[in-house]
């Protein structure tokens, strides 16, 4: 086998798996970093969170916690499903 079959055949399809987790891993650390951004006036569903912190408004924070971790679950899930794909 050439070095390149070696590659497509071989090695690309045993760390498939690592390679997707990967992916999965920046995914969900950019929803949460884009939550932690808006407190600098970067939008995005951090707002709600922190517009509820501003103010103690509970169920403000509630709701932007939950939206938040629900986004980063649902397409940690979407992807978990690609990969077994």
């Amino acid at each position: 086998m050439t070095d390149m079959q070696i590659l497509t055949r071989i090695r690309i399809p045993l760390a498939r798996r690592a390679i997707f987790a990967g992916i999965r891993l920046a995914i969900v650390s950019t929803v949460g970093i884009a939550t932690i951004a808006s407190s600098i006036n970067a939008g995005g569903l951090g707002i709600l969170l922190f517009e509820g912190l501003r103010t103690m408004n509970i169920p403000k924070i509630l709701w932007g916690s939950i939206l938040s971790a629900g986004m980063a679950v649902l397409l940690n899930t979407v992807l978990k499903m690609l990969e077994e794909r």
